[in-house]
């Protein structure tokens, strides 16, 4: 599972903060997830993710002894392609210029999470926590839209009740909630909405059929992970002694991966007959973080399609 060091809030991120201290309202509303690598690059600097991936709206968010709580719901079809989530950033508007800001940001380095579209068919919660302490001033707020605080709800009576249909705009209806927090104290909701999201949240946390015991959550996490990777071998080898090698990039290898190469067969038999034969000249294979190298006793005349099957 990706595992993420405490964020780091970005020199934009405390400018929007600043803006916050002195009254102005903050209004957190994306996590957006990626898969770039930061390669020495300076995390206060950032402006954005290195390469964005998936966006899941805000769904829930408090203050608690002036540290923020954000917590957003990523849904399925949210995610177009599968990625190795690696970065992770929370996305406030400036109340000034009404600007999208990348307020706070992490990245996993080598401790990735493969999040597979094809196999994400059921609704999960991402919370993070943003360890930002207001201390000098206590009419700072964070205004929470009302359609992701309502959607919050709704899902979670559809999905304790065993649902797991998309939430719609026509579920969501006209319902309004709007929750002002400040640094020293939470207010209550007049219109008892509140009190609905957290009765359908706590029916959601109970629910045996829906979430995984502790037991069952170690024995799965303990399972192994298959991954297929896949790259194209070109024509271009160095001659070393007796032998020909050549570095292919192959976004996603790790270094420690230990893969079951093949050839990646088409349907032309004449072509697969010649990448058979190339692959007979293959010597070894050595990975490397985003990267095999390959070396072969005779230097190949054609492109070699190849997969690799990694279990994790």
């Amino acid at each position: 599972m990706a595992s993420f060091p405490t964020m780091t809030v970005t020199n934009a991120g405390q400018a929007v903060l600043t803006k916050g201290l002195s009254g102005k309202t903050l209004s957190f509303t994306k996590i957006v997830l990626g898969d770039g690598q930061l390669n020495g690059q300076s995390i206060s600097a950032l402006t954005a993710l290195i390469s964005q991936k998936a966006v899941c709206n805000v769904t829930r968010k408090s203050i608690t002894g002036g540290a923020y709580q954000v917590g957003g719901l990523l849904l399925p079809e949210n995610i177009t392609t599968g990625f190795y989530w690696r970065e992770i950033g929370l996305i406030v508007i400036d109340p000034d210029t009404s600007a999208e800001v990348l307020y706070a940001y992490a990245n996993a380095g080598t401790a990735t999470d493969y999040i597979d579209p094809n196999t994400t068919d059921t609704r999960f919660e991402k919370n993070i926590y943003v360890n930002t302490k207001i201390t000098s001033a206590s009419n700072v707020t964070i205004e929470i839209p009302s359609s992701d605080t309502y959607a919050m709800a709704v899902h979670a009576s559809q999905h304790a009740a065993g649902g797991n249909d998309p939430i719609t705009p026509e579920a969501i209806g006209a319902a309004k909630v709007n929750h002002t927090h400040t640094a020293q104290d939470v207010s209550a909701d007049p219109s008892g909405a509140a009190a609905a999201v957290q009765a359908n949240l706590d029916a959601h946390a109970g629910n045996t059929t829906a979430h995984l015991t502790a037991a069952e959550r170690t024995a799965w996490n303990g399972k192994a992970n298959t991954v297929t990777l896949t790259c194209t071998v070109p024509v271009a080898w160095t001659a070393s002694g007796d032998f020909f090698y050549q570095n292919v990039s192959v976004p996603g290898m790790l270094a420690s991966d230990n893969p079951t190469p093949g050839i990646l067969f088409g349907g032309d038999n004449a072509a697969n007959k010649l990448y058979d034969e190339a692959f007979g000249k293959v010597l070894h294979i050595t990975t490397y973080d985003n990267l095999i190298q390959v070396w072969c006793t005779e230097a190949p005349t054609v492109a070699l399609p190849l997969q690799f099957k990694v279990v994790r």
